[in-house]
């Protein structure tokens, strides 16, 4: 919200200290304006009065000419939010850049950072809203911060103290409290943005100088202190001349709070019992040393997986429950039978009939019943092979899933991929590079969220369906969703 200027009808009187109070503390949404193309404006008594864009000062197709302001102490005591976007590229070979831009949270401003690195072919995400807390500015603190094994980082020279201000996101405080908001100075502002000048960022560049010395994916923690709520980062680098197909040259992902490992996991029956029952048998068992390698490989996992995970962790509990978090990640709708027959390789009979016996007789919502519109709870013999994660349509994907996205799509019009595409969230410069293999490299590209797909709800089975259906092929985003 943030104060906008009206031409005012000459019958207004504007000197009533009424009237002029009202006009004062009149703030305007930019998102209505952006989607109906008019103001809602909320007066202090919160009536709405909604006022068409033609009434409205607007110089150009920039958000900041929206914000002339009735009265600049007004727009200085607005409580205003920020944004984070997170913009990642391979340079080349051995040098990747990741940089942290804060913006005002306004669909034009986001507009405006999308536009900027779209021409720079960045990859780029969006945090939820955020303000500065009370010292107005935010840092960063990597951890590690300087010796990374076979990695040095660089940073930006124009940002060399590692700090955004507060009045440097602020674009009324860039252009001038003093003054009106006008063509000359909208100009300046544009100009720094086509330098990536505004919104301001810490940009950062990795280069890998001993691949000899680097793991083979490096982990960089990245926290972004003096903001509302702490925002938490994982930066993912992988070591050039290491290349499976499940791993992006360069990640940066939010870090999971304990809340959002609560929330994705809460309805995940599978995991969590499995964890619980198998962890509690490993932990008993007198030979259990020698077994959760074998335990692993029957779980469909490689030697490689379970030697790093051998390797990251040092106690049994650790590699037992390392090992069914990772068979979980790549089989997120699986039943238990591939544990139950796993525990069954290694002869623990015993376990894996306690496993089955605890998806026998449970109570399950059954959607449809005669005498009500909601889901009951009814008894009813279920069978491990029954019980699946909870919404698998809105699980999100990653590469290592581009198989599966293939086979469902082998009855598509591959005619129409860069329709798909589109409709998936890839940008048509992206699409116009694929020069062959144009359904396989628009997958893979929608898998590793590449352009806008964040902003498009991310890579989900749902999410693919739609965009199927909207190239007009029901028949296919039908049997996708039935598969599921």
């Amino acid at each position: 919200m943030k104060p906008a200027e009206l031409y005012l009808p000459h019958h207004i009187d504007v000197t009533n200290q009424t009237s002029k109070s009202n006009l004062v503390l009149l703030n305007a949404d930019d998102e209505t304006f952006y989607r109906k193309g008019s103001f809602m404006f909320t007066s202090v008594d919160d009536t709405e009065m909604e006022v068409e864009a033609a009434l409205c000062k607007i110089y150009c197709n920039h958000f900041c000419s929206h914000c002339a302001g009735v009265d600049k102490r007004t727009y200085k005591d607005t409580d205003k939010q920020c944004q984070l976007a997170v913009a990642t590229k391979k340079e080349d070979d051995v040098t990747v850049s990741v940089h942290f831009c804060i913006l005002p949270f306004q669909p034009a401003c986001k507009k405006v950072v999308l536009e900027q690195y779209k021409e720079r072919n960045f990859t780029l995400t969006f945090s939820k809203p955020m303000k500065f807390a009370d010292g107005g500015n935010i840092s960063l603190e990597f951890d590690p911060d300087e010796k990374i094994l076979g990695w040095e980082k660089d940073e930006d020279d124009i940002y060399c103290d590692n700090e955004v201000l507060e009045k440097e996101v602020d674009y009324n405080e860039v252009i001038g409290y003093q003054e009106v908001a006008s063509k000359n100075n909208i100009k300046r502002l544009e100009e720094l943005e086509k330098d990536l000048l505004y919104p301001p960022r810490l940009r950062f560049r990795f280069n890998c100088t001993n691949q000899s010395l680097a793991d083979k994916i490096t982990k960089i923690k990245v926290k972004l202190n003096g903001c509302d709520p702490v925002l938490k980062y994982i930066i993912k680098l992988k070591r050039p001349d290491f290349s499976p197909s499940t791993f992006a040259d360069l990640s940066v992902t939010p870090e999971e709070t304990f809340d959002d490992i609560h929330s994705r996991l809460q309805f995940d029956f599978v995991l969590l019992k499995s964890l619980l029952v198998v962890g509690a048998a490993f932990k008993d068992h007198h030979d259990a040393d020698n077994k959760w390698f074998v335990f692993g490989l029957a779980l469909g996992l490689s030697h490689s997986q379970l030697r790093d995970i051998e390797a990251q962790n040092s106690t049994l509990e650790q590699y037992v429950r390392e090992s069914l978090m990772l068979w979980r990640t790549r089989n997120t709708t699986a039943s238990c039978k591939p544990v139950v027959d796993a525990l069954k390789t290694i002869h623990f009979e015993d376990t894996a009939a306690q496993l089955e016996s605890h998806f026998e007789g449970t109570a399950v919502a059954v959607p449809g019943d005669s005498h009500t519109d909601f889901p009951v709870s009814r008894s009813a013999k279920v069978t491990c092979n029954d019980i699946t994660s909870f919404d698998p349509s809105q699980q999100k994907l990653d590469i290592t899933k581009a198989v599966d996205v293939l086979n469902a799509l082998k009855l598509f019009d591959t005619k129409k991929w860069k329709t798909l595409g589109l409709n998936l969230g890839l940008y048509l410069t992206t699409l116009n590079k694929f020069t062959e293999d144009h359904l396989t490299n628009t997958v893979g590209a929608w898998l590793s969220c590449e352009d806008g797909v964040m902003e498009n709800g991310g890579a989900t089975w749902q999410n693919l369906i739609k965009a199927v259906k909207d190239t007009g092929d029901k028949a296919t985003a039908e049997k996708i969703r039935k598969k599921l």
